[in-house]
């Protein structure tokens, strides 16, 4: 576990909790409130710091897989823009650099393209470059 620098307010708050929970077994939350009183903390600060704490812990840990996949997702999204697209080249030549990478994927990934002649340009070239990432992530993965 790494070493947290705490405040000695945040010490004191710490304290005070292991304190209570290994000294005190207080049954209701009157009771833990009344516990927390007498140690001269406020029960609803105390809630509204912890919640504080744990939402920032949650948010910001390496172990939560939403911040491991957030960040995946973000280096993913900046390979893809560091990607080239393609040299201006015919039509007929993306479309075969894109049937050829599509058979690369697999069918899940050409059935989802069947007609490129009714496709502009712009989708061509944009499918191509997508299909060139795909096929260099698989790459990248073996």
């Amino acid at each position: 576990m790494t070493n947290l620098k705490l405040s000695k307010t945040e010490q004191n708050l710490l304290d005070a909790i292991i304190e209570m929970l290994v000294n005190v077994e207080p049954e209701t939350p009157a009771e833990v409130d009344a516990e927390l009183r007498a140690m001269g903390l406020d029960p609803d600060d105390m809630s509204e710091r912890i919640e504080g704490v744990v939402k920032n812990v949650w948010a910001t840990s390496p172990l939560n897989w939403r911040v491991q996949e957030r960040r995946k997702i973000k280096a993913e999204r900046e390979r893809y823009h560091r990607s080239k697209s393609p040299l201006m080249v015919s039509r007929e030549d993306i479309k075969k650099r894109i049937q050829l990478l599509s058979t690369q994927r697999g069918s899940q990934f050409a059935s989802a393209h069947r007609n490129l002649d009714e496709a502009s340009n712009e989708d061509l070239v944009s499918l191509l470059r997508q299909l060139e990432f795909l096929v260099g992530a698989d790459q990248e993965e073996e």
